[in-house]
């Protein structure tokens, strides 16, 4: 979007394009995409982060302190559905579904500790 705001304002000749300077409006522009930039790259490295995390059955503190898991390893497929509620589906794209919780007929069945 800000390089298409620089190329109507090149084609308008920065005639009706803000009250500032072209110069500044310019330097505003570059800082604003390269917010834009670090913000998508600390996005892509977080979820990355809690994927890992997910995957592998840890916390970050736990695999930086070297700690042996004491619970049962489940597998990455398996964390991941527990993570997400249900089987794989689209709904998992969707933050405004509810996940489907397993009815169980004893309260032993399923144990969540948070």
């Amino acid at each position: 979007m800000s390089v298409m705001h620089i190329v109507t304002c090149l084609k308008a000749d920065w005639k009706d394009c803000t009250h500032y300077n072209p110069a500044a409006q310019t330097v505003f522009l570059i800082f604003l995409m390269f917010e834009g930039i670090l913000f998508g790259i600390f996005t892509a490295i977080m979820c990355g982060s809690q994927l890992y995390a997910v995957c592998t059955d840890e916390t970050g503190i736990e695999s930086l302190k070297n700690e042996v898991p004491t619970w049962e390893q489940k597998t990455k497929w398996r964390s991941l559905q527990e993570t997400f509620g249900s089987v794989f589906s689209i709904h998992w794209f969707n933050p405004f579904i509810n996940p489907v919780i397993p009815q169980v007929s004893d309260i032993e069945g399923i144990l969540y500790t948070v």
